[in-house]
């Protein structure tokens, strides 16, 4: 059997996108094709509903720090000296660092899709080199988070669930 492909819910703003690139299409090719009405002229669009998010103060930065586990560490060490995703954090892999120029490559963002070219810094360094000694045999092998990758690609909120339920628990954020 194949892989199986999972629905995963589009944001308004991607299903905006959709609507007007075929709308537009149609309305270039409806002569030459032949068509009198556009099909996609009158679809509604969804609203864009914003997230309004405030970053963390350094009280809250501090009493992360002081509550991080085996989950939560990897992820915020990570992101604080990436700026990546949680996505692209948990399927980083081995092979997009390169450890001679000090960089991660990242081909494609998985939100984006553009590619990325991210410094490593020598405590992000020192961590990875951490995490490389510490490296796992297994299917999941290839990614510098293993236990992380496994849950994302099998259950995406699974993984914002775990830190959501940290910084509501062990951090009261």
């Amino acid at each position: 059997p194949g892989k199986r492909r999972v629905a995963r819910p589009l944001s308004g703003a991607t299903i905006t996108d959709h609507i007007t690139t075929v709308t537009e299409v149609f309305s270039l090719l409806a002569e030459d094709a032949g068509i009198v009405g556009n099909p996609f002229a009158n679809i509604p669009k969804p609203s864009l509903q914003t997230e309004t998010r405030q970053p963390f103060t350094f009280e809250e930065l501090k009493t992360i720090k002081e509550n991080l586990d085996d989950f939560t560490r990897p992820l915020f060490t990570i992101a604080i000296a990436t700026a990546l995703r949680e996505g692209d954090i948990c399927t980083l892999k081995w092979s997009e660092i390169d450890w001679v120029n000090m960089v991660i490559r990242r081909g494609k963002m998985r939100k984006t899709q553009v590619g990325v070219d991210i410094p490593i810094m020598p405590p992000l360094a020192d961590y990875l080199e951490e995490l490389r000694e510490k490296r796992m045999a297994g299917e999941y092998a290839e990614y510098v988070l293993p236990l992380h990758a496994e849950m994302y690609l099998h259950n995406r909120s699974g993984v914002s669930y775990r830190v959501k339920t940290f910084l509501e628990e062990k951090c009261h954020i």
